[in-house]
């Protein structure tokens, strides 16, 4: 009988694991897999932490408006581009004894703040738009009122919805924040103001355009017109 042959197992094959040494920089050519990017501490952005105050609709804190203002990331709208954003509103000038140096940040929120007392409305609708030093030494004999500062003020609400809105309870309000009074308080009466900004649309199903827009697309249309009449030329 022919005996049988059992073919030999093929030695399984190993790895060459010895580095390779580049001659030339006496290195090893064979690339490092990447472990990811090393970020340095110091290369991390640092993202400011916000007050849990600066985004409750509500004037607290060291806020000079709702949400704004102090240690809020955002600014106030302050003045008359506060105004613009009203229908209708109340504005008037209240005479104080102080210089204008003397009114300070901080008077600047109790005034207000004494006036939405007296007014009857919140913080956050009464707006200083203007302080004036007037210097009334010809008209004044007495030295202590020869120097004052006449505050414009501006609150969002009808006169007709602010009848406590008077002299006798201004002053008592402004008063009780530390803020001196004169005998005349007001330089100008509460008085009804209305800024009604222009709309696009006139009514609805009907479209207008300001005459400043209109002007802003008549000249584009010029424009585009002598750049089509130069091309054609071309």
């Amino acid at each position: 009988a022919t005996p049988s042959t059992t073919p030999s197992a093929t030695p399984s094959t190993i790895p060459n694991t010895t580095p390779r040494i580049s001659p030339s920089t006496g290195r090893d050519p064979t690339p490092t897999p990447s472990r990811g990017t090393h970020i340095s501490p110091t290369q991390i952005p640092v993202i400011p932490s916000v007050p849990g105050n600066c985004a409750n609709l509500v004037e607290d804190g060291d806020e000079d408006g709702v949400d704004c203002g102090g240690a809020c990331p955002a600014g106030c709208p302050s003045g008359a581009d506060a105004v613009k954003a009203w229908s209708t509103y109340t504005e008037m000038t209240v005479n104080l004894p102080l210089a204008a140096s003397e009114f300070t940040a901080a008077m600047h929120k109790a005034y207000r703040g004494a006036v939405a007392a007296a007014a009857g409305v919140s913080i956050s609708r009464v707006v200083i738009t203007g302080v004036k030093e007037v210097d009334g030494t010809a008209a004044s004999k007495f030295a202590v009122l020869a120097l004052f500062i006449q505050v414009s003020t501006a609150i969002n609400a009808s006169k007709a919805s602010l009848p406590s809105l008077t002299a006798a309870t201004l002053m008592t309000k402004l008063s009780a924040a530390g803020i001196p009074v004169s005998a005349t308080i007001f330089a100008q009466e509460p008085t009804a103001a209305v800024s009604v900004p222009a709309p696009l649309l006139a009514a609805a199903g009907s479209f207008s355009l300001q005459p400043s827009i209109l002007n802003l697309l008549c000249a584009l249309a010029t424009v585009a017109m002598a750049i089509v009449a130069s091309l054609a030329v071309l």
